[in-house]
């Protein structure tokens, strides 16, 4: 019976893709991929492909219970190499650990960006963020008891499909000297997560960096919109005005829909992209009559470094009720979005949903987007 399981769980893993959806922090490097970049030597065949760090979900446990099978999570000793074997050689290189075996990137602590690089789209469940204890010891093999036992940041992945790339700002606490950061892109629909470690040097120190060594930090007022269609051609500010340390902005409209534009004001001329200086709160432009949907990207930058975040923009035909799309006596289950009342949500408990249970009321169901 045990046998029949596996060869069911197998079978669902190969269907489902997961040996073709990989990705990596880019930035900062990891290990695997500054093995890519020829910037550490002597690292075997991950150097050809370092989003291949692959193995099963659940870290920091020592396995999980997965499609009725327990499973074990990547073992001791084969973090960095998350145990995987391209074209059947071995990753065996990524393991080896020495306080000088590898290019540390330096690292402050507070806000810090990471970078993903995914060469295979697939929903992800959620990213994590782990780091080395500040007394672990760096000429010993890494361990997961090597690490702080909880993330010190979380990104909800909300089973949606990741696209090419995506940014997360975390704050990093104050560490010294040479760590490890171990990020987790858990996939939603397989058994697998991909393993990212970074090798940082934090220095001498433990303070943060003053506030003019970040990287940019984008705050916005809201990361979607929902309008209604209208006979006139209007705009809607896309307000970033509460993000941090950036000295340049860069706007653009991703896609091809013409019916959506950039204005720095409304009497100003329409633009597919908009960039300045102080450009934190520039219109997004929608033709008369017009629907559809669209996503305005925001790239901040300074001298350090750069952000990015996303802004999707939806236009509803007509004159939809108020309700939007939710409807009550409807089966929603956890990822799902709808709008409502002009806004838009995700389903985070999945429910049949009751006249009561309205996502503006909802707490514990919807989660404004």
């Amino acid at each position: 019976m045990k046998i029949d399981k596996l060869a069911l769980a197998l079978a669902t893993l190969v269907a489902s893709g997961a040996a073709w959806s990989h990705g990596y922090v880019m930035d900062p490097p990891t290990r695997a991929y500054q093995c890519n970049l020829g910037k550490n030597t002597n690292c075997g065949m991950i150097q050809y492909e370092p989003q291949s760090t692959e193995a099963t979900k659940g870290f920091p446990a020592r396995q999980v219970i997965l499609n009725g099978i327990t499973m074990p999570v990547v073992r001791d000793g084969q973090i960095a190499s998350a145990e995987h074997s391209p074209n059947g050689k071995s990753n065996g290189e990524l393991d080896e650990q020495s306080s000088n075996r590898w290019v540390k990137n330096p690292i402050k602590p507070g806000y810090n960006t990471f970078k993903w690089k995914f060469t295979a789209n697939h929903p992800a469940s959620k990213f994590e963020y782990f780091i080395t204890k500040n007394d672990w010891n760096p000429d010993k093999p890494l361990t997961r008891d090597s690490f702080e036992s909880t993330p010190f940041c979380t990104v909800d992945g909300g089973g949606v499909m990741v696209n090419g790339t995506a940014t997360h700002e975390c704050e990093v606490p104050a560490h010294n000297g040479y760590q490890i950061i171990l990020g987790v892109w858990t996939v939603a629909d397989t058994t697998n997560a991909f393993y990212s470690v970074i090798d940082v040097d934090f220095g001498g120190d433990n303070k943060p960096g003053v506030e003019e060594h970040q990287k940019p930090v984008i705050g916005l007022a809201q990361n979607s919109y929902v309008f209604k269609q209208k006979d006139v051609s209007e705009g809607y500010t896309l307000d970033a005005s509460t993000t941090k340390h950036a000295t340049h902005y860069k706007w653009e409209v991703i896609g091809d829909d013409s019916g959506f534009r950039l204005k720095k004001k409304a009497d100003a001329e329409p633009y597919k992209m908009l960039e300045g200086n102080t450009l934190s709160a520039p219109l997004a432009w929608v033709d008369a009559g017009h629907t559809g949907h669209t996503t305005y990207r925001l790239t901040a930058t300074n001298e350090w470094g750069e952000a990015s975040k996303d802004i999707k923009v939806e236009v509803l035909p007509g004159k939809p009720d108020e309700s939007g799309s939710w409807k009550e006596g409807h089966s929603y289950k956890i990822g799902d979005t709808v709008t409502y009342k002009g806004k838009m949500y995700r389903c985070i408990n999945a429910h049949s949903s009751a006249f009561n249970w309205a996502p503006d009321v909802a707490s514990s169901l919807w989660k404004i987007e």
